[in-house]
């Protein structure tokens, strides 16, 4: 009876100890799967932080290549401006000294000018400023055009030729 009762709770012993050891093993199998999972995470979220690096690196050179090709638009317009204004300023200047020339041509011919086929300078002059300058704004206008479309199309060749990071699709 002694002997059936040791026997009977030596088997209730390794009862316990096969359960304990399988009770640990699961829980370490367990753990050992939450761990991989972990890391896979880890790895997942690594990739995607790389992936949005570019991205975010790309977008600011598109950025920096934006704002330059905007500077020489800037500043190709404001060339433009000084190219009219010094255009116009040669033009009146012109047109002053060749007033100047007809004047002393008319006081050389005085039997010409007075009659009424003769030459008036000023009003032919005054014509030629006038429609000098609206030429020459219509000009640096196409010019201004020009320039526009040449940073239209320096802007759109950077953003066809920008290489593609990987996500940048799935926004």
């Amino acid at each position: 009876m002694i002997t059936q009762a040791i026997r009977y709770w030596r088997e209730i012993g390794l009862i316990l100890i096969i359960t304990a050891l399988w009770l640990s093993f699961e829980r370490w199998r367990n753990m050992k799967t939450s761990l991989e999972m972990a890391n896979l995470r880890v790895l997942q979220a690594e990739r995607q932080i790389k992936e949005w690096q570019a991205v975010r690196q790309i977008e600011q050179q598109a950025a920096i290549n934006d704002q330059a090709a905007s500077a020489d638009y800037q500043k190709g317009k404001k060339d433009g401006n000084k190219e009219l204004d010094n255009a116009i300023t040669g033009l009146r200047t012109s047109l002053r000294l060749r007033e100047q020339q007809l004047a002393s041509v008319k006081q050389n011919l005085p039997a010409a000018s007075s009659s009424p086929l003769g030459c008036d300078a000023t009003p032919r002059s005054d014509f030629l400023v006038t429609y000098g300058e609206d030429a020459l704004r219509l000009a640096a206008e196409a010019d201004n055009v020009v320039r526009q479309l040449t940073a239209c199309q320096a802007i759109l060749k950077q953003d066809r030729y920008m290489p593609k990071a990987a996500g940048a699709d799935s926004d």
